[in-house]
């Protein structure tokens, strides 16, 4: 395993969950049903629990927690409630994939169940979003 290009792939996503539940808080926020709003609410707790598994093994790799100033702010952009799903169901989709890739890329076994945790959230997402986007 290219261990450097493993943990550039575990920093990225770290970020990536990061941004992904803000973003999911934020269509909650704009949520035209009860039903919306709680299946964002229940992707952003995923989503936070995947950025805490990241980072976890971020420590295990490097021995410290990946640095807070690698964070990028959520665009303060005004968008529609559409874009904002659109925009997560791709990087979800995309998500999926890398995390699917990471999986086999990975030969530590205590990664193998939060990467394929993470693999089959952003599989469901993509379904939700796409059921959302549809409703």
């Amino acid at each position: 395993m290219d261990s450097g290009n493993f943990l550039n792939l575990v920093s990225d996503s770290y970020y990536n969950e990061l941004a992904a539940s803000q973003n999911y808080l934020i269509m909650a926020e704009k949520a035209p049903t009860e039903e919306a709003r709680r299946l964002h609410l229940q992707s952003s707790q995923d989503e936070y629990r995947h950025a805490e598994d990241f980072e976890e093994i971020y420590l295990n790799i490097t021995g410290k927690e990946p640095s807070p100033s690698n964070l990028q702010p959520i665009s303060a952009q005004q968008r529609s409630y559409i874009e904002y799903l659109m925009d997560q169901l791709f990087d979800e989709w995309k998500d999926a994939n890398k995390y699917k890739y990471m999986y086999l890329l990975t030969t530590n076994p205590e990664y193998c169940d939060p990467l394929f945790n993470a693999t089959l959230d952003e599989i469901t997402h993509t379904l939700l979003d796409t059921y959302l986007i549809n409703y």
